[in-house]
């Protein structure tokens, strides 16, 4: 049916947009290389270069996603683990573990030629634009005004806060996950950690980016100090996440920054999590299941309740 063709679509959606988490680091990354490089490529070139290298990797990831599909099996699971009223609707993807004759690529082909490449290559170059950047900075101590080294220092300390907390905030479930693939137990409901966990991350990026751009003019202000709550408390954070990051375009507008100075702060990361924070909030019941069961692994459960 159609509803269930667009359910599908929207778990395609997800999964790609987990990916993204790590695939679209390079593009703020190599923006701050070339501004301090090739100050002299105009913007529209620099944007090109910057996130044309991410879309390469979403590019070669995508044919990946099709290595999970429908089957009575994976609903069966989502029941066991969920446990959903009888009356509620749900979709769920899933994939084998290892190849098969019927399913030539399994979710270890995923990992193997898809994730951990596009890993590896995404903070790869994080870390080397970070330090060739740092460097630059150094040597340019006595060209640059004290605004602009001090608002180029906060960009990558901003770019370290933003590329850096996924990794800490998906650390616990994600060692949980494969705990559990290796063990061959289920999670369970244990698996809404990861839900919550990857809802929470466009409110950190939203927030870094927020205070970024309120800092860049202004010296830093002090601040005082089951099933549905889980639900309500991921809503929560994909409106946030959505929220903080019109708030930041917002500055950035009213602030009214110069042309070029305008589209290098908008690239950050504020237009890549905006999309992806109103998309998760439009699918506040979608839940995340990692769950190894004779082979088969569901990894993504989309209740329509």
């Amino acid at each position: 049916t159609l509803v269930r063709n667009v359910a599908y679509f929207f778990i395609y959606f997800s999964l790609m947009t987990t990916a993204c988490v790590w695939m679209l680091i390079p593009g703020s990354c190599l923006l701050q290389y070339l501004s301090l490089h090739n100050s002299h490529f105009s913007n529209v070139k620099k944007l090109a270069l910057s996130y044309g290298f991410s879309l390469i990797m979403i590019a070669w990831s995508t044919p990946y996603l099709l290595n999970f599909y429908p089957s009575a099996a994976f609903d069966e699971t989502v029941r066991e683990a969920h446990r959903p009223d009888p009356c509620d609707s749900f979709v769920a993807l899933g994939g084998v573990l290892m190849p098969t004759d019927e399913h030539p690529k399994g979710i270890l082909n995923f990992a193997l030629e898809c994730i951990i490449p596009t890993y590896v290559i995404s903070y790869g170059t994080f870390a080397f634009c970070i330090c060739k950047s740092r460097q630059t900075l150094a040597s340019l101590n006595s060209t640059l005004s004290d605004k602009t080294h001090v608002m180029h220092r906060r960009f990558l300390l901003m770019l370290a806060l933003q590329n850096l907390l996924p990794l800490v905030v998906l650390s616990v479930p994600m060692t949980i996950f494969f705990i559990v693939v290796v063990s061959g137990y289920g999670m369970g409901l244990m698996t809404l950690i990861m839900t919550f966990s990857y809802w929470t991350l466009p409110m950190i990026q939203g927030s870094v980016a927020l205070k970024f751009v309120l800092l860049a003019n202004n010296p830093p202000v002090e601040r005082s100090g089951m099933s549905t709550t889980i639900l309500l408390s991921s809503t929560t954070s994909g409106v946030l996440g959505s929220i903080l990051n019109c708030a930041v375009l917002h500055v950035l507008w009213k602030r009214k920054y110069p042309t070029n100075l305008l589209a290098y702060r908008i690239s950050i990361t504020a237009l890549q999590w905006l999309l992806m924070s109103s998309i998760v909030t439009a699918l506040s019941n979608k839940a995340h299941l990692y769950h190894s069961s004779s082979g088969h692994i569901v990894v993504f459960g989309f209740i329509a309740t």
